[in-house]
């Protein structure tokens, strides 16, 4: 079918060559399109309706902005499953605080993962296995970026002071072939083969019992998330930095929403189909969180008396709505670039 409406389309406009046929793009889903997942199309159907009143109201919008929340598509059964997940979470990283109290240590985030990753890396440097400790080990990125790197589990260990000095902002795999340090990317692959199987436990089960039920054989998680880290080792590029796209939603429901408003929007009369700007932004709820900070919205205007958001109070989403409609894309783009640097920074702490 789509075969089809593209050699319409070329014959309809005179395409023939290469650069006429990337000009094409497939026919976006309608909002009469249903995704097959009831909770998917129950959202569907209220942006629908939102939108043609608010057309009808106020003429066609310029640009429609969307925060799609965690938990935003999910059933009732699938969020309660989130919740307790968090749950537990937080009781397996309560063992990591436990020890931390022990010894003294000030209880934060950043000293939890320090503390998980020293238990898990034998207190060694990864890279040329030198002997650490809580007081002398420093975060890395294995693969940086511009914008401050990625604080994804597997790519946020624990070096020393001077292998963190000599590699700087380099990708390991590069800064690997020649150093100062007499590190090879061969011994770091065999320390992260010893690792030991710590911080990872929840999520195994969780992985497992969800195949278990599907009928599948249960996997390595461990095993896995040492692959990752092997083969992010081996990388010898920095990531991507951040863009418009990827501090946006790329949840599949999300996208299913921006692109039946998309398909709304250019079926508006006198819409404009050489207007290549992106007019959908489906941001994640992180986004909407930084903004509502930076602005000092909630110093400003408190609900029950609480000096942040509070999900008890459900005028929390109107709220929500003012940040959004006020967000545009380059000041999303700023606040994304901001957070994952100071994110970085307060890992690192160097």
């Amino acid at each position: 079918a789509r075969w089809e409406a593209f050699e319409n389309q070329r014959q309809q406009l005179g395409w023939d060559t290469e650069e006429d046929a990337k000009r094409w793009t497939p026919p976006k889903a309608t909002f009469d399109e249903l995704t097959g997942d009831p909770t998917v199309d129950i959202n569907i159907a209220l942006a629908r309706r939102f939108l043609m009143t608010a057309t009808a109201k106020w003429g066609p919008p310029r640009n429609v902005v969307i925060e799609h929340s965690r938990d935003g598509f999910k059933s009732p059964k699938k969020a309660q499953e989130l919740i307790k997940s968090q749950e537990r979470h937080r009781e397996e990283n309560n063992t990591f605080r436990t020890d931390l109290a022990k010894s003294g240590q000030r209880l934060s985030n950043k000293n939890v993962q320090r503390q998980k990753r020293l238990q898990r890396q034998n207190s060694k440097c990864l890279y040329c296995g030198t002997e650490i400790n809580f007081d002398n080990s420093q975060f890395d990125h294995i693969v940086c970026r511009a914008t401050g790197g990625s604080n994804r589990e597997s790519n946020l260990v624990l070096i020393c002071q001077d292998c963190n000095r000599s590699k700087n902002d380099k990708p390991f795999g590069l800064w690997a072939k020649n150093n100062s340090r007499g590190v090879t990317l061969e011994a770091t692959i065999a320390r992260v083969k010893a690792w030991n199987n710590i911080g990872m436990s929840v999520t195994t089960k969780e992985i497992n019992g969800k195949r278990a039920a599907q009928g599948k054989k249960p996997i390595d998680v461990f095993g896995k998330f040492q692959a990752d880290v092997i083969s992010r080792l081996k990388r010898v590029t920095n990531d991507d930095p951040i863009d418009e796209r990827s501090m946006e939603s790329t949840a599949w429901a999300a996208l299913a929403v921006r692109e039946r408003i998309e398909d709304f929007l250019e079926r508006l009369p006198g819409y404009d189909k050489n207007d290549t700007r992106v007019r959908v932004h489906v941001y994640n709820g992180s986004i909407t969180s930084l903004a509502r900070e930076a602005s000092g919205f909630s110093k400003t205007i408190s609900l029950r008396d609480h000096p942040h958001k509070t999900r008890v109070d459900r005028r929390h989403h109107a709220l929500d709505a003012i940040i959004l409609s006020s967000l545009t894309p380059s000041v999303a783009r700023t606040l994304a670039k901001w957070s994952d640097r100071k994110d970085a920074d307060e890992l690192r702490n160097e």
